[in-house]
């Protein structure tokens, strides 16, 4: 009998230690509450694929702490068909992925994922070619250093906003832009970077992959390239406000690419790669685009130049249509009395009258 008490209580002892073990790190994500919010109160080990429908409007908050997803049989960790923001209000909190193969975050419809770390061993954030994709505040890595992965790729619609993108493996991407054709539709990509920070042997790679039917636009706005190439290909067009940023891009363009220089981008004796496209901005009327001897300048116009000559400034008073001239006639005629008794001669300027 007292062995069978042992038993049992040995039983109830290991039960208690294993509810709170999954208290403390569960397998799923908790449920949302009434206003479709779901806050981690622990990290948690995602077993399978977490699901947002294309009804479902949801906030996830990491709320300080650690999503882990490694499962070798679905592709994503998180899978967006809605609508859904991705937030930490604690900081600290991160989203981690360790299986080598698919994508850490999938988005089809609409995200925004703001102040909230991000790696993975393969593909961190995708964005589909429907996709609205809105990454701020946020670090963003791709980790895997045996072989090239890539931390953002969009093929839709994206803005990415004081943000650090990091890839560390040989090949590795930060910023993959592209587009392609799929049944006779056509999928074009743009998305525009701010404020951020890329690090990785290739900060960009963009490229069309029906031969340029389909087309890329990249957009930087204040960015620091720490370090990597530039690589913009058939189908992409490239515009960025920093002068670096844009010879980088020249360097490394393909045929079919195009770069856009901005209003300040003054260079001389530019090698242009075979095919490739620099041209001014629509609204660029700082700058002229010469051609010498197989080599392009880009140099201000003579009006914009700094301290230009400026002509002799003639101020001319206010002229009255149809003046009246009586005034000028008496003052003529008391000019010449005047003349005639004292034997002064006055001279009359009648444009400054005028």
């Amino acid at each position: 009998m007292k062995n069978v008490k042992l038993l049992m209580l040995g039983i109830v002892m290991l039960s208690c230690f294993t509810v709170v073990d999954v208290k403390a790190k569960g397998n799923t994500l908790p449920d949302k509450d009434e206003n479709g919010k779901i806050k981690l109160t622990d990290n948690v080990d995602l077993e399978k694929t977490f699901e947002i429908s294309s009804d479902e409007n949801i906030t996830i908050d990491l709320d300080g702490h650690t999503i882990n997803y490694s499962s070798p049989i679905s592709s994503y960790a998180i899978s967006n068909l809605g609508t859904v923001k991705i937030i930490d209000s604690k900081g600290q909190g991160k989203i981690v992925c360790t299986q080598t193969r698919g994508s850490c975050i999938r988005n089809i419809k609409t995200m925004v994922i703001d102040g909230v770390s991000i790696e993975s061993n393969w593909l961190t954030v995708k964005n589909e070619e429907l996709g609205n994709l809105t990454v701020t505040n946020s670090k963003i890595a791709a980790k895997r250093v045996d072989q090239p992965s890539v931390a953002i790729q969009n093929w839709g619609t994206a803005v990415i906003d004081n943000c650090d993108v990091i890839g560390d493996g040989e090949g590795t991407i930060a910023i993959s832009d592209l587009s392609y054709t799929e049944e006779g539709v056509k999928y074009s990509s743009e998305i525009t970077v701010k404020n951020s920070r890329l690090n990785a042997p290739y900060a960009v790679d963009s490229r069309s992959y029906d031969g340029g039917e389909t087309t890329q636009k990249i957009t930087f706005e204040n960015i620091t390239v720490e370090s990597g190439n530039i690589r913009v290909e058939k189908g992409a067009t490239f515009v960025s406000d920093s002068k670096e940023n844009t010879l980088n891009a020249i360097k490394n363009a393909t045929s079919g690419s195009t770069i856009v220089v901005s209003d300040d981008f003054v260079a001389s004796n530019l090698d242009i790669p075979e095919g490739v496209t620099v041209e001014l901005g629509e609204d660029n009327d700082t700058l002229e685009r010469v051609e010498k001897d197989g080599k392009v300048s880009f140099i201000r116009k003579e009006n914009n130049q700094t301290n230009p000559i400026q002509p002799e400034v003639v101020e001319e008073l206010e002229v009255v249509e149809n003046p009246d001239t009586s005034d000028i006639n008496l003052y003529l005629l008391l000019s010449l009395l005047i003349t005639s008794i004292c034997g002064i001669t006055y001279s009359v300027n009648k444009k400054s009258i005028l």
